[in-house]
């Protein structure tokens, strides 16, 4: 699947279901379809900058019924190695 294909299924999903008010009223929901979700980061002293953001968002899907109905993400995170050249 394609990096558009992925951005769009989420676009889709994050935008379905969802009403005017600041929260969405959908059940909390358990068990789906594992959909594996690959994440790349980067440790910043030894500390990955977005995987608590990324976390939080994952549990935000995961207990809402209306988000990504029928499926459970499941986050395969990989540490990407950067070294820093000079000039």
């Amino acid at each position: 699947m394609s990096i558009q294909w992925l951005l769009l299924l989420l676009a889709v999903a994050f935008g379905a279901g969802y009403e005017s008010g600041d929260e969405l009223s959908c059940k909390r929901r358990r068990g789906g379809i594992p959909l594996p979700l690959g994440v790349f980061t980067v440790q910043k002293d030894g500390f990955p900058d977005a995987l608590p953001a990324i976390r939080t968002a994952l549990a935000h899907v995961h207990n809402r019924s209306c988000i990504l109905q029928g499926y459970r993400l499941e986050m395969i995170v990989k540490e990407t190695h950067v070294s820093v050249l000079s000039p």
